[in-house]
């Protein structure tokens, strides 16, 4: 997935574009990796989707993003 949206085992896996071995690789990992480990990693998805992706929070980093740039073009 995204680097942007994707901390590395934090809540997901990346791998390299174009890297196979280094996609196979992530593949075993997630296959590998503990009960607990998995519920901790689904459980920071989770917490990353609602403050991430809170239609609130959303509006108001748009709202400050277009001030900004409103500021700056009057300068």
């Amino acid at each position: 997935s995204l680097p942007e949206l994707i901390t590395d085992r934090y809540n997901g896996f990346l791998f390299s574009p174009d890297d196979s071995n280094d996609l196979s690789e992530k593949i075993k990992d997630i296959l590998s990796i503990d009960h607990e480990k998995k519920r901790l990693m689904r459980k920071n998805c989770i917490s990353w989707a609602k403050n991430y992706c809170d239609e609130k929070k959303h509006y108001k980093k748009l709202i400050k993003i277009f001030n900004n740039s409103i500021s700056k073009q009057n300068i």
